[in-house]
């Protein structure tokens, strides 16, 4: 059973395309990379296209063994080698193809656990319908969010069983069902009275009481510093959420002529 598999359908990626490569090994004209999402296929990061900045070292600037945003900025397939930059990539297209490249992991984990399941062969799968997802939704993670809610129109016209469907619904619901965000809000609520240390512990229960239908965890830690943590699937709507709690904290604090002192933001 073959599991090494290739991401996308294409054997060659096309010019000015974004990839992860690895550094397999460095010399004086530049360094040899790997782009596993391509099956491993070879290329070379030209000393010239590594930095826009004036290279001392190469050493300096490359690690072996260590991941780079890339992009494809020549493909040769009759003589069988590709160049590729560093130095032309953006901070938008680096952002981007991170996000990209977990989403490939995840796409190629759920291949490798129905092929496991199923001794069948990874290629063979990713030929008959998770590549067929990838050309309609232009990433087939989109298409896992529609099976995780139940919808399964979008596999209508592929090649694909009903025991390949059923390990991926285990599979989805195990890992992306599970896959939430965690925020955390340090802030701070000095009291200098016996008032405003009963008035703070109200302001937990009034956050508790109006914000319960979230899910959330709001404590003190080490007075004068609270801790609110809130656990969402989408990041987006969790810092709503955490906007909302601290405008509510914030009028209370205000009425009473006190202030609010957010410390520190963790998303994870």
């Amino acid at each position: 059973m073959n599991l090494l598999c290739r991401t996308y359908e294409s054997i060659y990626p096309k010019i000015g395309t974004v990839t992860v490569a690895v550094i397999k090994e460095i010399k004086e004209i530049g360094a040899y990379v790997s782009m596993y999402e391509y099956d491993f296929i070879q290329g070379m990061l030209l000393l010239s296209e590594i930095s826009r900045k004036k290279i001392r070292s190469i050493n300096k600037l490359l690690k072996i063994s260590k991941k780079e945003i890339i992009s494809i900025l020549r493909v040769d397939i009759k003589k069988g080698y590709i160049d590729v930059s560093k130095k032309q990539m953006a901070h938008e297209e680096i952002f981007c193809m991170k996000k990209k490249n977990f989403y490939s992991k995840l796409t190629n984990s759920l291949c490798y656990y129905i092929a496991k399941n199923l001794s069948i062969s990874c290629e063979d799968l990713k030929i008959r319908w998770l590549w067929p997802l990838y050309r309609k939704y232009g990433h087939a993670i989109r298409s896992f969010r529609q099976i995780d809610n139940k919808e399964c129109s979008y596999i209508s016209g592929l090649s694909v069983t009903n025991s390949e469907i059923r390990i991926t619904k285990q599979y989805l619901k195990n890992k992306i069902s599970k896959n939430k965000n965690r925020i955390d809000i340090f802030f701070e609520m000095k009291s200098f009275s016996s008032i405003g240390i009963k008035f703070s512990k109200n302001v937990v229960k009034l956050i508790k009481k109006k914000f319960q239908k979230y899910n959330i965890d709001f404590f003190c830690q080490i007075s004068p510093e609270y801790l609110i943590r809130i656990v969402e699937k989408s990041k987006r709507k969790g810092v709503k959420i955490i906007v909302k709690i601290l405008k509510f904290v914030e009028v209370l604090i205000k009425k009473k002529k006190g202030g609010l002192v957010i410390k520190t933001v963790k998303l994870g």
